[in-house]
């Protein structure tokens, strides 16, 4: 995101990479399943899935236009080609 925010013609943001709540892998979360968006869902699902964590619809629509910059990789999504048209 930081790349493509400085591409886009913002700033450089500078980035640490790496979790700051688990020092290991075997203190992660046990399933990942319900955690992200399916990205063949409407809005009902989007908010299923991020209400429960404290965003509001505002803060859903931003994050997910965020996500329009880029494309698509089918070995991450089973989607392939540019998000928008």
């Amino acid at each position: 995101a930081n790349v493509a925010t400085e591409v886009r013609g913002g700033p450089a943001i500078p980035t640490r990479f790496g979790r700051s709540d688990a020092a290991s892998s075997e203190e992660s979360v046990e399933s990942q399943v319900g955690r992200l968006p399916d990205g063949d869902k409407g809005v009902d699902h989007l908010r299923d899935i991020f209400h429960p964590k404290g965003f509001s619809d505002r803060d859903i629509v931003a994050l997910s236009g965020a996500h329009t910059v880029g494309k698509c990789h089918s070995d991450r999504s089973g989607f392939d080609g540019a998000w928008t048209a």
